[in-house]
């Protein structure tokens, strides 16, 4: 039992201490004389074992007594003597018969009385190595092998992270399928590294000088399923500002970042949109197209009915003799290659021109995610805000469940879907890979946003 220093009586002996005075009892009788360097060697040899909990060198360890009990065994009544024709010698040869008989007996006898004790070892070292709960740990015996625990708390400390997410967001009970398949804080750093990357920091002092406490509306802005009410969310229960938090840019969330100044949308009138502070959401790549082939909200359209349902293809599979990169239509009405070039399109292309024109902050999806409270203090401080102290996780979909946005994922899902590194890439074939890595532009796009590669 993890954690226990109980032993239990009459089983003392399987711990270091007692088992090597026990070899030592053997090894200082006068029986084992011949073999004491032996027997005091793997009294040592058994000890450091122990300590270390390696059953598997244990049994070997055992084995090794039970050789050596025998071969000095053997030497007992071996000494005969020479065949003589004289009565006196007769005589002498019967009283050696008797002794040796008497010894064997006894030899029996004491090979019968240890063996058992070594048998019931190597039997319970075998049912340690096969079983998780052994019969020794539920006799309260702290045996666990030190790999085996090493490995359990290498886990609990790599899913703490995890935990403590789900904690913050009052998320007290979870089924058991599930809290298997929680991430690894290894496995999302393998993608999106251990810190949270956020550009357009250095703009934040420079909006808070030009623009009044009053007059300052911040709101999210990116392409579909890319968090965009996520942070909206986010924003709104945790950030207190003077001015206003907007659930959209004044000229459309999705829409492209060079409408700025040029397009209001709907419930965008009267907004001043030189006092807008966007916050850019943007997403891994494969994740994202991931979900927009689930969830694409009318933003593309395919050219066949083959590549929509072949989603994610960036080359299409009916289409063997060469690539062939299947075309999608964005719904401003440009044609791209693949939704790879959508992706780099938005952000590489347009964002990167004009973001350069005023202050914003451009805020990875999966750090919403992974860091939501600390990203979201720099983002409300950024423009000037406080975050409130009780920190207000979304446990559910920020999108809602009605009508377009059903089925979109909540905390737990959320956390499953964008923590594991196998779902990254499903879907996508080997064709679409080598697609994606010879595209120089997506591949400098990923290594900015601290992306993994593919």
């Amino acid at each position: 039992m993890r954690g226990s220093n109980t032993a239990t009586p009459g089983l003392s002996v399987l711990t270091g201490q007692g088992f090597c005075r026990f070899l030592a009892f053997f090894a200082r009788s006068s029986l084992f004389s011949d073999r004491r360097d032996g027997l005091y060697l793997i009294a040592y040899i058994i000890k450091k074992i122990l300590d270390n909990n390696n059953f598997i060198l244990l049994s070997t360890a055992i084995l090794s007594i039970l050789i050596i009990i025998t071969s000095s065994l053997e030497g007992l009544g071996s000494n005969h003597p020479h065949q003589s024709s004289s009565l006196a010698l007769v005589m002498e040869e019967r009283r050696h018969t008797s002794i040796n008989n008497k010894t064997s007996k006894s030899k029996s006898k004491l090979i019968s009385s240890l063996l058992v004790p070594m048998l019931v070892l190597v039997m319970l070292v075998a049912v340690q190595l096969m079983h998780r709960h052994s019969v020794l740990a539920a006799l309260g015996l702290d045996i666990q092998t030190s790999s085996a625990q090493d490995n359990e708390a290498r886990s609990d400390n790599n899913k703490r992270n995890i935990l403590e997410i789900l904690n913050a967001a009052n998320i007290t009970s979870i089924n058991e399928e599930n809290a298997k398949l929680l991430p690894t804080w290894e496995d999302i750093a393998s993608m999106y590294g251990d810190k949270p990357i956020i550009h357009g920091l250095e703009t934040c002092e420079h909006y808070r000088n030009m623009v009044k406490p009053e007059d300052r509306t911040i709101g999210p802005a990116g392409l579909t399923n890319t968090g965009t009410n996520l942070v909206w969310k986010l924003m709104a229960d945790n950030c207190h500002i003077d001015g206003e938090i907007l659930w959209q840019a004044p000229w459309g969330k999705h829409s492209l970042p060079s409408n700025r100044l040029k397009r209001v949308a709907w419930d965008g009138e009267g907004i001043n949109q030189t006092a807008f502070f966007p916050l850019m959401m943007i997403k891994d790549p494969f994740s994202w197209m991931n979900s927009l082939c689930r969830h694409s909200y009318g933003a593309i359209s395919w050219y066949s009915e083959y590549d929509k349902k072949s989603c994610p293809n960036l080359v299409r599979r009916n289409i063997t003799d060469h690539d062939e990169t299947a075309p999608v239509k964005l719904w401003t009405g440009k044609t791209h290659d693949s939704l790879l070039d959508v992706w780099n399109y938005y952000y590489g292309e347009e964002w990167e021109v004009e973001r350069t024109k005023f202050p914003h902050l451009t805020i990875r999806y999966e750090d919403l995610l992974f860091h939501g409270r600390e990203v979201s203090r720099i983002a409300c401080e950024c423009v000037g805000g406080n975050i409130t102290t009780d920190f207000h996780y979304e446990k559910e979909s920020a999108k809602g469940s009605k009508r377009l946005h059903k089925g979109s994922n909540d905390l737990i899902r959320a956390l499953l879907q964008y923590g594991d590194p196998a779902r990254r890439l499903n879907g996508f074939t080997k064709r679409d890979l080598r697609y994606a890595r010879r595209n120089s532009a997506a591949v400098e796009m990923i290594k900015k946003y601290g992306y993994s590669d593919c």
